[in-house]
């Protein structure tokens, strides 16, 4: 039996647009990270333990929030901005190989990962799920 391969690729609207967006957000998210880690030798080096209230928990609390929480705030940018940046700049591409549709997630030209494989032997109808036909075909008995 001879193999039918077709490939389809959906490319991003407004690639100038996406592209700033992506180089933004990783910007962003790069200065996180590069602050948290200043930030993480800053409290290394300048946090004196020995000089921390364990006995006024009022203050132990503020002097250990003002030593975290950034740290933690930088993180949290970096997670974020880095997922948005991710997110900005996506294309899909559909294989029919065989009898079988892949559709595969591309970002950034940098990665592919599959988000479904299908055998088109369970496909009954292709089209609009709003359209009148879709929804005298699903009411059919």
């Amino acid at each position: 039996m001879r193999e039918i391969h077709y490939e389809e690729t959906s490319k991003v609207n407004n690639e100038a647009k996406s592209n700033k967006r992506y180089n933004t957000c990783m910007g962003i998210s790069y200065a996180g990270i590069v602050l948290a880690v200043i930030w993480l030798l800053f409290f290394i080096n300048f946090c004196d333990f020995k000089q921390l209230h364990p006995e006024n928990v009022v203050l132990f609390i503020f002097e250990l929030l003002f030593w975290i929480l950034p740290f933690v705030i930088f993180i949290v940018i970096f997670i974020v901005f880095r997922k948005i940046g991710k997110k900005s700049y996506v294309e899909y591409d559909y294989s029919f190989l065989s009898g079988e549709v892949r559709v595969a997630k591309v970002a950034k030209n940098s990665y592919r990962r599959g988000v479904i494989r299908f055998n088109t032997a369970c496909i009954n109808r292709i089209g609009k799920v709003d359209s009148a036909s879709y929804k005298n075909f699903y009411n059919m008995p």
